[in-house]
C-alpha cells in the first residue's frame, strides 16, 4: 500500500513545490522568472566548492545545455526589418 501511494503521489510533488514559487516569477517578468532555471546550476556548483565533488564531463556538460536553454529563453526576440513581411 505505501509503495502505490509513493507512485501515486510522486507527480505531485513537484507541483507542489513549485506552486509557491508561481506568483513571485509572475511579479517579476518572464525574463527573469526563467533565471529560476539556473538553480540546479547553482546546487551543483555549491556541491563542488562546499564538498569538494569532482568536475565531470556530464556535469560541464549539463552546465553549458542549461545556460544555452536559459541564454534562449531570455532572448530578445528579432524584429524582422523587411517591409515586405
Amino acid at each position: 500500500m505505501g509503495v502505490a501511494l509513493a507512485v501515486l503521489s510522486a507527480p505531485l510533488r513537484p507541483a507542489s513545490d513549485m506552486r509557491p514559487g508561481i506568483p513571485r516569477c509572475r511579479a517579476f517578468g518572464d525574463r527573469r522568472a526563467n533565471l529560476q532555471l539556473s538553480v540546479p546550476l547553482l546546487a551543483s556548483l555549491g556541491g563542488v566548492v562546499l564538498f569538494a565533488e569532482p568536475i565531470t564531463i556530464r556535469l560541464a556538460a549539463a552546465s553549458v545545455l542549461l545556460l544555452g536553454g536559459i541564454a534562449l529563453a531570455t532572448r530578445e526576440p528579432v524584429k524582422n526589418s523587411d517591409p515586405r513581411r
